[in-house]
């Protein structure tokens, strides 16, 4: 039996549903979109603000995921700086990375060319 198109989706975001719903009751539901996604060679794609969440809900939802990003802007003079943190990648031997960028209608994402040394 041949598989069909791969399967694809987008939550944006599971904030509505945190919200709504009992967090366990959400964290399920991830857990099966992501066992159908990985049985069908599929994506998953879930945005999450972590502003209200708990520590376990965090937790779970990571150990759940692939890939962590995070996302942050920082206010420098009159600049901001916005970068993106990779905690967690699947299979790469090194988890931790931050990327900084800068977002501009000419250009889109640009990413900060300087390696920074922490």
């Amino acid at each position: 039996m041949a598989l069909g198109p791969y399967f694809r989706a987008v939550v944006d975001s599971l904030d509505f549903f945190l919200q709504r719903d009992d967090p366990t009751r959400v964290v399920a539901m991830v857990r099966m979109l992501q066992a159908h996604a990985q049985m069908y060679r599929g994506l998953l794609f879930i945005t999450v603000s972590t502003d209200g969440l708990s520590l376990s809900i965090k937790q779970e939802l990571s150990s759940i995921a692939d890939m962590v990003l995070s996302f942050q802007v920082r206010t420098i003079g009159s600049d901001f700086e916005t970068s993106m943190m990779v905690s967690k990648f699947r299979n790469a031997p090194e988890n931790l990375k931050i990327l900084v960028f800068r977002v501009t209608p000419e250009e889109g994402i640009t990413p900060e060319t300087v390696e920074r040394i922490a």
